[in-house]
């Protein structure tokens, strides 16, 4: 049964106020490896577009990891038969903490450098941070001796679950599958991550959202479906929950894909690319190092020493990271020309245009947009599970018709400050969607 914590450790969340941690936590957090997220930020360039929008990792694992806690807490407190035990607390503590240890710099925006390099070198890109997650994790765990110092708070098995529940995979031999959807939710994508990063990233980035957590906790229920026990919330949170996923597009619509953000985060692609090229230290041979099965722990520390401010001071001597930092001079600096409706013809069709306009299409960045409600084309309220008030039942409530759960656009820009050109580019846009498609009003 779940008993009463001692020795626990309150730190002030700007977002939640007061959260508790335990002796465990605790000893994670007061590591070199946990600490290297206090260099990775949460929303990677966001921040050249939203001054307000520098938060890291640091403070969203915090968030996370109490968040879980609080939600398997009211669990075990409305549901006592079900017998959550403190270890699986300290477990789904353990995964919220360090579920993002795995980022890499500009968190991920570096996924994208990665995959981009692959594709140069003609590697395969196998590489996933929660994956890398788990591996700095068990790294952190022997190198810090965090078992053998709390034999009697956390063991092997504990381990297994931890790293299953970071991963979003429960565990074959168990039917308890909450426990695997708080954190990292497999089936609807419904969990404390997501809850963290609304708050905090809305506060931050000053974009209004609609959505209470504390009231859809109020009315939680683990029941059985499909042969296994998962988490349920009652009918009448419906819209609570829908507002939830609709928060998810509107920050990605408002701010993640913003127009100017997306620019910011080509020109940053594009510079990592650029010092790659230079014959200096390769960020991409780090990253590559440890994005397999089995990596050395030369690698994995040579991982968690690549922070985001030893790659921001080297791509300083970039002339096109240089520009974004003095954008509205550099002539290297990208310029917005136009949003488009997404299509895939727009190379070859655009091309056409472009060319009767003096425009070659290395000159212009068509970059994509993809905003979801994050199941891509599907609707995450189809894989909820309700309950109705006096009932054990758990069921799926049949979403309205007509609820648009995905938006994609293309975003062009001008690969240089030469406001001569950006005229000619934004007629060829006027031009393109006249002839192709209708100007996407993203």
């Amino acid at each position: 049964m779940l008993s009463e914590r001692t020795n626990e450790k309150t730190i002030n969340c700007s977002v939640h106020g007061p959260m508790s941690f335990s002796v465990v936590a605790m000893a994670i957090i007061d590591t070199m490896e946990f600490q290297r997220l206090r260099e990775i930020s949460q929303l990677g360039i966001a921040e050249f577009v939203f001054p307000g929008g520098s938060q890291t990792r640091f403070e969203h694992s915090l968030g996370t990891s109490h968040l879980g806690k609080t939600f398997i807490s009211a669990i075990a407190r409305r549901q006592p038969e079900l017998g959550i035990s403190t270890r699986e607390l300290l477990c789904v503590e353990l995964a919220g903490l360090c579920h993002d240890l795995g980022h890499g710099p500009f968190s991920h925006l570096w996924e994208q450098f990665y995959e981009r390099c692959c594709a140069h070198n003609g590697v395969p890109s196998e590489w996933h941070h929660e994956h890398t997650s788990v591996t700095i994790l068990r790294y952190l765990l022997e190198k810090n001796r965090i078992l053998e110092r709390f034999p009697n708070e956390i063991n092997y098995e504990d381990v297994r679950m931890i790293e299953h529940m970071i991963l979003g995979e429960p565990l074959v031999d168990s039917r308890r599958r909450f426990l695997y959807q708080i954190i990292n939710n497999p089936d609807s994508g419904l969990d404390v991550d997501k809850w963290d990063y609304f708050y905090r990233d809305a506060q931050n980035l000053g974009v209004k959202i609609d959505f209470e957590y504390k009231h859809i906790l109020r009315e939680i229920a683990v029941l059985e479906h499909d042969g296994q026990l998962q988490v349920c919330f009652r009918d009448k949170s419906y819209e609570l929950i829908f507002d939830a996923f609709d928060n998810r597009m509107k920050l990605h619509k408002k701010a993640y894909q913003h127009p100017k953000s997306r620019i910011i985060e080509e020109m940053i692609i594009e510079s990592l690319i650029q010092w790659e090229r230079s014959g200096r230290e390769s960020f991409w041979n780090t990253t590559r190092a440890i994005a397999c099965a089995e990596p050395t722990p030369e690698s994995l520390e040579n991982f968690v020493q690549l922070t985001e401010l030893k790659v921001r001071l080297a791509l300083k001597t970039i002339p096109l990271y240089r520009a974004i930092l003095a954008r509205s001079t550099d002539p290297l600096m990208y310029k917005y020309a136009g949003t488009v409706n997404h299509e895939e013809l727009i190379r070859e069709r655009f091309d056409e245009i472009l060319h009767r306009y003096g425009i070659s299409f290395s000159e212009v960045a068509v970059l994509k947009v993809n905003v979801h409600m994050g199941k891509h084309s599907h609707n995450p309220m189809d894989f909820v599970l309700f309950f109705k008030k006096g009932s054990k039942q758990a069921e799926k409530l049949r979403s309205p018709d007509g609820i648009r759960v995905t938006e994609k656009a293309l975003v062009v820009a001008l690969r240089e400050h030469d406001p001569e050109k950006l005229i000619r580019l934004r007629s060829c846009i006027d031009e393109y969607c006249i002839r192709f498609t209708a100007r996407n009003e993203y």
